[in-house]
């Protein structure tokens, strides 16, 4: 969000020194000074709207976080690209913290996830599998730590926060069981209780494994 407030405050202070640049006695502004101040307004326009919308975003995990997770406290922040760059977790795609019920994400799976929240239905690669991580932090924060029972729990719980935030049910049906048999390139998280009537098996209704093991 911090960018795009420079953006508007650029633009606003370009605009402003548009409008008191001296203009030669008797002449009539040109179109290129109203153009360049109307590229000049849009700056400023665009860059509120982007941050408005940045909010926005962050608003909305953050009150399905807090409503999932039962944590008061739950607070879900977008990093900036500077911000990813000296993440002191350089590795995590995000990360919690169960103590503050903050969850962090970095800027690019930020993306991912706002990718995936604008066209769930062509949603595929990173972009789909970023609400797996949204739901896996989320599941941290309600005090779970250990990182296979946290990611089983996440899986159980894909299809209920997909539909939460506002995708189709059959879409987020669909996803959940996507997400879960996709689930090898986070094996180092998967336990292999975490499969029906395994010990990881809350039960749930909308299990994401198939209605037989093999």
């Amino acid at each position: 969000m911090f960018w795009y407030l420079v953006i508007a405050l650029l633009g606003a202070w370009l605009f402003a020194r548009e409008l008191k640049r001296p203009t030669p006695f008797g002449a009539a502004r040109g179109s290129f000074e109203i153009g360049y101040l109307a590229v000049t307004g849009a700056m400023v326009l665009g860059g509120i709207g982007m941050a408005l919308a940045h909010l926005n975003f962050e608003r909305t995990l953050s009150v399905h976080a807090r409503e999932v997770s039962g944590n008061p406290a739950a607070d879900v922040h977008c990093q900036s690209v500077l911000e990813t760059m000296v993440d002191q977790l350089p590795m995590a795609v995000a990360h919690a913290n169960p103590s503050t019920g903050q969850i962090e994400f970095k800027a690019t799976w930020c993306g991912h996830l706002d990718d995936y929240l604008d066209d769930p239905k062509n949603a595929k690669g990173e972009t789909l599998w970023a609400l797996h991580v949204f739901t896996h932090e989320v599941m941290h924060i309600r005090g779970e730590r250990n990182e296979q029972v946290t990611d089983c729990q996440a899986y159980q719980r894909n299809y209920m926060m997909a539909e939460r935030l506002g995708v189709p049910v059959d879409i987020a049906e669909r996803h959940a069981a996507e997400i879960y048999a996709n689930r090898s390139r986070h094996k180092n998280y998967f336990s292999d209780q975490c499969v029906r009537g395994g010990r990881l098996d809350e039960g749930l209704p909308y299990p994401p494994w198939p209605a037989r093991d093999d």
